[in-house]
């Protein structure tokens, strides 16, 4: 049975963790998945917090539909998809631990790239941009269930309006979702606890979600945009010491 000690924090962590996924479009899980490993543990924290991010993404999709770009997503879910079989592979060849610290200094650079010289050269129109980091995401989605940072920093390169890039965000994770959370239940990580935890927690990512919404509707796009990279940055930290320490 789940103890009042366990459901009270869980609850109040996917709320914030909710919050900041409904306002920008991504990192609830680098708010959540390290405070909620220290109170279920990560095997269960890791598809609890698939499956609210999941809800959201469903959520923010219905919100945002109208903002939906096809023609902006379509090479990154294919290459995407591509990749995720190579990272499949590579998750038994590669140290993982090279691989994370790759991807965590690829971002981290590029925040503070985009935070000190605002100006750069957009990638809307070149498509190799979009192959490549959509297949990087795929790969890392396949071999560590990491696919965001690399979809963010295409995002942010691209310069769509925050809401397409919340939509799109949200379409590409709510396509990968699926491969994911099946990969969780054949797994058996994803528990009865787990997704009674997931219900029990879903009214406060819910409100959170409208809270998010509002205070998303009172950012200019500059700001927005400062608040991503600091995001970003955030996520690439957060990778770098989490690996540093596991190592």
């Amino acid at each position: 049975m789940l103890s009042v000690s366990i459901v009270i924090p869980v609850a109040a962590v996917l709320f914030l963790s909710s919050l900041t996924r409904a306002t920008f479009g991504f990192g609830d899980a680098l708010f959540a998945l390290p405070l909620l490993s220290a109170v279920i543990g990560v095997r269960a924290a890791a598809p609890l917090v698939l499956l609210i991010g999941f809800s959201l993404s469903i959520m923010m999709l219905i919100r945002y539909w109208k903002f939906l770009r096809i023609a902006n997503i379509w090479r990154i879910l294919l290459s995407a998809v591509c990749g995720i079989p190579v990272g499949i592979f590579l998750l038994k060849g590669i140290d993982e631990s090279i691989m994370k610290l790759v991807l965590s200094f690829l971002t981290i650079g590029f925040s503070l790239y985009n935070l000190f010289n605002p100006d750069i050269r957009r990638a809307k129109h070149v498509p190799v941009v979009h192959y490549s980091l959509g297949f990087v995401s795929g790969v890392f989605g396949g071999a560590y269930n990491i696919p965001g940072p690399p979809l963010v920093m295409l995002s942010a390169l691209s310069g769509w309006p925050p809401d397409i890039f919340r939509v799109n965000l949200q379409s590409i994770f709510l396509i990968m979702g699926p491969i994911v959370i099946f990969g969780h239940t054949v797994s058996g990580l994803l528990t009865r606890e787990v997704a009674l935890l997931a219900v029990i927690s879903f009214p406060f990512a819910f409100g959170a979600f409208f809270l998010g919404k509002f205070i998303a509707s009172k950012l200019s796009p500059e700001r927005f945009y400062s608040f991503v990279y600091l995001l970003i940055l955030l996520v690439g930290g957060f990778l770098l010491i989490r690996t540093l320490v596991t190592w």
